[in-house]
């Protein structure tokens, strides 16, 4: 790996993701492995009033660094 790459990935491992293709493999495995690798992630969570799953939705998409949408929030607006 070139030196100003690594430094640069280095320096922002946090918020992105590094993937080594074999040019060796078909085309076609190294497709799935792309979209395997970065296909969105839908997770639903229901649950009443009471249990603050908005705040439950927003911690767990801080700590897998997801994208959080509040569907109240969309009707709201």
């Amino acid at each position: 790996m070139d030196a100003d790459l690594k430094a640069a990935f280095d320096t922002h491992r946090n918020k992105v993701r590094m993937m080594q293709l074999d040019c060796a493999k078909a085309l076609e495995t190294n497709l799935n492995l792309l979209k395997q690798a970065f296909v969105a992630k839908v997770i639903v969570l229901r649950g009443n009033a009471s249990c603050d799953i908005g705040t439950m939705a927003a911690n767990l998409a801080i700590k897998f660094n997801m994208l959080y949408i509040s569907v109240a929030q969309l009707v709201n607006e």
